[in-house]
């Protein structure tokens, strides 16, 4: 293999990434800055080498993770932080309502940016209030509660999954809950949660259930908003990720249209499909986890419009540790960003090779198979090891539903604004949607209740994930090389 720039780049930045990873299972406690520059030293010495200063250069990356992780996981100075505060007796507390609250179940789930009354001790707390009044967005409150740490089970740490959000802290019905005043959070997030707010009402305006539930959850990624058999259902046959913001769907649903728009300029396409992935963005809150979904969805994009594999493979690898950068934590315990990042690898590795499979197949079923099969291959063992269920009929269940989705979207963001102009004529409209809506339900519902739709995996550990990624990627290698060898043939 020839050792080209951008290859030694991309190595550099596994290194790095591989430092991550290795520092969340072998925590280090030492500093070592010598070792570093002893290591960049050889790299520049030898840098004539190419051999030399790839593995230099790759144990920097390795080291440089280390240390990121390291620093990312000191312990904070517990004296100034509200979590000191936690499973003790209750507490006044002034906040700032900072997140969009969750609604279900008759409660409202928020993170308040808190400060101790008495003490002045700040963090972010998750509470969770009965619904009793509508909180939003940038309201402060005063209120007295009792801080829990969050709960640590045998095989989930909420703690850990939390502290990625920088929260340490959980309340759970406070027995005072007063705003004080309104409007005191970002304007611009202010109007997007406002303006979401809106649409939700239109939507359960125009729409009866479960088909209102489903337009929510595609539309604004408001899981909670559907019913809990057709959630189910929907876990069963491998379609959650289709009501949930994430970029398993972003990165599925941009490569579609990007091959569905073969008809328009490439340039008109591809600013379609970005502007779609970005109002997208923007009606489900613009939060960090959406903006990297987005950012690996936008990725494919750009791949496809330059049809460069070198510059594609340095753009993944490099957009995945800058996020690693700024937030370490996201490797371990954010799901949502691995499959984001494994249903992108997917579509640039293992896409390829199944679209010489079914090039003489028509365009909308080869495509979509390709693409959604492609991203399943990657992320499906990411699935099973968190969840331990496997759906057997997920590639059935998507290559059914998927082409649809972006129809689906589009009806149904014209039907809600024509809602917000008239509810007769969101009516009118939101027939429409209706009707695409109830068959992506059907489609659940009849997979769903299919023997083995789905069965549960127990028992597997993190050796069985490396063992399947490495022969994944020996496989994928090997037909690469035979697809470039054929072309070159050709």
């Amino acid at each position: 293999m020839k050792l080209t720039s951008s290859r030694i780049f991309i190595f550099f930045l596994l290194g790095f990434i591989g430092g991550v990873a290795l520092f969340s299972f072998w925590p280090v406690t030492a500093v070592y800055p010598i070792f570093l520059f002893l290591l960049l030293a050889i790299a520049i010495i030898f840098y004539r080498h190419k051999k030399v200063f790839t593995v230099g250069l790759v144990s920097f990356g390795l080291l440089l993770g280390l240390t990121r992780g390291f620093v990312s996981n000191q312990p904070i100075d517990e004296s100034a932080r509200i979590s000191r505060f936690n499973d003790g007796g209750q507490i006044e507390v002034a906040g700032l309502v900072v997140t969009d609250p969750v609604v279900e179940s008759g409660t409202q789930t928020f993170t308040l940016k808190a400060r101790e009354v008495e003490s002045g001790s700040e963090g972010l707390v998750l509470v969770k209030v009965r619904r009793l009044a509508s909180i939003r967005y940038g309201d402060t409150a005063l209120t007295k509660l009792k801080l829990l740490t969050p709960v640590e089970f045998e095989d989930f740490s909420y703690k850990d999954y939390l502290s990625r959000y920088h929260i340490y802290s959980v309340a759970y019905y406070p027995t005072k809950f007063e705003i004080t005043e309104q409007g005191q959070g970002n304007f611009f997030l202010g109007l997007i949660y406002d303006l979401r707010r809106a649409l939700l009402s239109v939507i359960s305006r125009i729409l009866s259930e479960p088909a209102s539930g489903l337009l929510v959850g595609i539309l604004l990624g408001i899981k909670s908003a559907l019913p809990e058999d057709l959630l189910e259902s929907f876990n069963t046959v491998g379609l959650t990720h289709i009501v949930v913001v994430s970029g398993f769907n972003i990165t599925i649903i941009a490569h579609i249209l990007m091959r569905l728009m073969k008809g328009f300029s490439r340039n008109l396409a591809f600013w379609l499909a970005v502007g779609g992935i970005l109002v997208f963005v923007f009606l489900t809150g613009a939060e960090a986890s959406i903006i990297r979904a987005a950012m690996m969805g936008i990725l494919v994009l750009v791949a496809g419009r330059l049809g460069r594999q070198s510059s594609l493979h340095v753009a993944l690898v490099l957009t995945a540790a800058m996020m690693i950068w700024q937030n370490p934590r996201i490797l371990q315990f954010d799901i949502g960003f691995q499959l984001s990042f494994l249903a992108t690898a997917g579509l640039i590795y293992v896409t390829p090779i199944l679209q010489t499979l079914v090039k003489k197949w028509p365009v909308l079923i080869g495509e979509t198979l390709a693409s959604t099969t492609g991203a399943l291959v990657l992320a499906s063992p990411i699935i099973v090891y968190n969840f331990e269920r496997l759906s057997l009929v997920a590639p059935l269940s998507n290559l059914l539903v998927l082409p649809i989705v972006p129809l689906a979207m589009l009806v149904g963001f014209i039907a809600v604004v024509g809602g917000l102009i008239s509810i007769n004529l969101g009516i009118l409209l939101g027939a429409v949607v209706w009707v695409i809506l109830r068959y992506i339900i059907l489609v659940a519902d009849y997979l769903a209740r299919l023997p083995l739709a789905s069965v549960s995996v127990d028992g597997l550990g993190a050796m069985w994930l490396l063992v399947y990624y490495l022969v994944l990627l020996g496989l994928v290698w090997k037909f690469t090389k035979s697809m470039r060898k054929n072309e070159h043939q050709v």
